[in-house]
């Protein structure tokens, strides 16, 4: 079985799942970083709220 990991996606306005998806895999020059926890930003709080038009679903996290 693959290894997976969870990302919080935002499906719609005010709706968020928990889906699970493939570890990548990453060349010899890269590195994997695992994130235990992230916070989200005021445009994804935006997004959420559907006050931001967003193409869904999204997966967001550049705040890592």
């Amino acid at each position: 079985m693959k290894k997976e990991m969870r990302c919080a996606v935002f499906t719609g306005r005010r709706a968020v799942e928990l889906q699970r998806f493939p570890i990548p895999e990453v060349d010899d020059d890269k590195i994997l970083v695992k994130i235990e926890a992230c916070g989200i930003c005021t445009w994804e709080q935006r997004v959420f709220t559907g006050s931001i038009n967003a193409a869904y679903p999204l997966i967001g996290g550049h705040e890592v």
